[in-house]
């Protein structure tokens, strides 16, 4: 039985997510982590392709790093369960 209470919580938290804003926010590090990765790895992919020096690309990830960090700041401040509750349509 603790088996079967243990996968129920690990689906709920699959689909709800972390409650603790500090494993909220390890979350969101982890995910950014991935983004860059992904970025970077696409964009050493566009240079080889085209011969665009690494140097470039470095000189890009840390202008990749900032948009993103800009595009969480600027998102309004609210309390809420991760991911985010979607807006409910207005009832006629």
């Amino acid at each position: 039985m603790e088996a079967a209470r243990t996968l129920l919580g690990d689906i709920a938290q699959y689909f709800v997510g972390p409650a603790d804003p500090r494993d909220q926010l390890d979350a969101l590090d982890r995910d950014r982590r991935d983004a860059e990765a992904e970025i970077r790895a696409v964009l050493d992919r566009l240079a080889s392709k085209y011969d665009v020096p690494s140097d470039d690309v470095d000189d890009g990830m840390p202008l990749t790093a900032n948009k993103a960090a800009e595009m969480w700041a600027s998102r309004p401040r609210r309390p809420c369960r991760w991911p985010a509750p979607s807006p409910k349509a207005p009832r006629r």
